[in-house]
């Protein structure tokens, strides 16, 4: 329509931008924001026509309009080039020929499609139960320094009781140590605490899934678990 002289409205891009749609007994048309039930805007019939009109006043910062035009850019290529990171569409502005001029972003803006790519699992369910008591569930981690202790240690090896949050922690010169360690902190328990461990919780290292580890555990009838993977 080149010689229309008002601007068209498409209904149907509203809708998909979570907009109801409403009309009152004058015949006016209300698009109602979906969260906040708030008019967004409001359409005035025109006569005894399928046509309305709305009467909005002009933009005069031109940068936040500039901004959100350069957001909707970013994001349009994002999701036109599979996803691509804002390195990588810098990299094309640099590299690639007629690609069109895009203003890269300070802050990346969160894209839904990206977050669910790099989720390889899916969430876990809610686990209702708890512990009851001491010692009924422990959870375990060995964690590495990056400078050497006094004594040599380069590694640590971290026990928590989930009932107390009490936590034990013993260094290590180096990781097969954390089996030794390990039988320490199940002895310790037998003796001071008199009780016994009954579950384990690790993230499944290398050094809580070698035989020797599993086989400690059955010995003891320790029920293993594992956290789920970062």
């Amino acid at each position: 329509m080149p010689t229309c002289t008002f601007q068209l409205v498409l209904l149907g891009t509203l809708f998909k931008n979570n907009c109801l749609y409403a009309q009152s007994a004058e015949g006016y048309i209300h698009i109602i924001d979906d969260c906040t039930k708030h008019d967004i805007i409001s359409f005035h019939t025109h006569g005894d026509s399928t046509m309305y009109w709305v009467r909005a006043p002009l933009v005069h910062d031109i940068t936040s309009v500039s901004i959100d035009m350069i957001a909707t850019d970013y994001e349009l290529l994002h999701h036109q080039l599979g996803h691509p990171s804002k390195d990588v569409l810098r990299a094309a502005c640099k590299h690639v020929k007629d690609f069109p001029s895009l203003t890269i972003l300070p802050v990346e803006p969160v894209c839904p499609g990206c977050q669910l790519g790099k989720q390889p699992n899916c969430p876990f369910a809610v686990n209702e139960s708890h512990t009851t008591k001491p010692f009924e569930l422990v959870h375990s981690d060995l964690k590495s320094f990056e400078t050497e202790s006094y004594h040599r240690s380069r590694y640590i090896i971290v026990f928590y009781d989930n009932y107390t949050s009490m936590g034990w922690i013993k260094p290590l010169r180096t990781k097969d140590q954390a089996l030794p360690a390990t039988k320490e902190f199940i002895k310790y328990v037998q003796n001071q605490h008199s009780t016994s461990i009954k579950e384990w919780m690790s993230d499944a290292g290398g050094e809580y899934k070698s035989k020797f580890f599993r086989q400690l555990m059955c010995d003891h009838g320790i029920h293993i678990y594992e956290s789920t993977p970062l």
